[in-house]
């Protein structure tokens, strides 16, 4: 086998864990009567598991949604985010994390997070 097949092999691997673990919390908030959200993997030491709005962070039901699913997950709201316009709760997993996030001003996040994108 040569790198490339097994570099394939690899996220071919990755793709299917990710499809398979966010199957099962999205599974798991339907359960809870609640919609899915999008999930995105970040790598920031940790891997971080984020989910948002299908229709984007800054969509209008966003926060609703997602702080139904922080109560559903038993995560915690991070403090200090308000500001920003954007309200994040989170849940440590050892060497993963779960956070749910919302934006909650468009405006005030875009001057405070210009580069992000929704």
């Amino acid at each position: 086998m040569t790198d490339t097949q097994l570099s394939q092999d690899e996220n071919s691997l990755s793709e299917r864990v990710l499809a398979a673990t966010v199957a099962t919390i999205n599974r798991f908030g339907s359960e809870a009567g609640l919609q899915e959200l999008t999930w995105r993997v970040r790598a920031e030491p940790t891997i971080v598991l984020e989910g948002t709005h299908p229709g984007g962070q800054s969509h209008p039901d966003a926060e609703a949604l997602c702080e139904k699913w922080a109560e559903r997950l038993q995560l915690s709201e991070v403090n200090g985010f308000g500001g920003d316009g954007c309200r994040v709760w989170t849940v440590d997993l050892f060497a993963w994390e779960i956070d749910v996030f919302c934006v909650t001003d468009p405006e005030r996040y875009a001057m405070t997070y210009p580069d992000d994108e929704d």
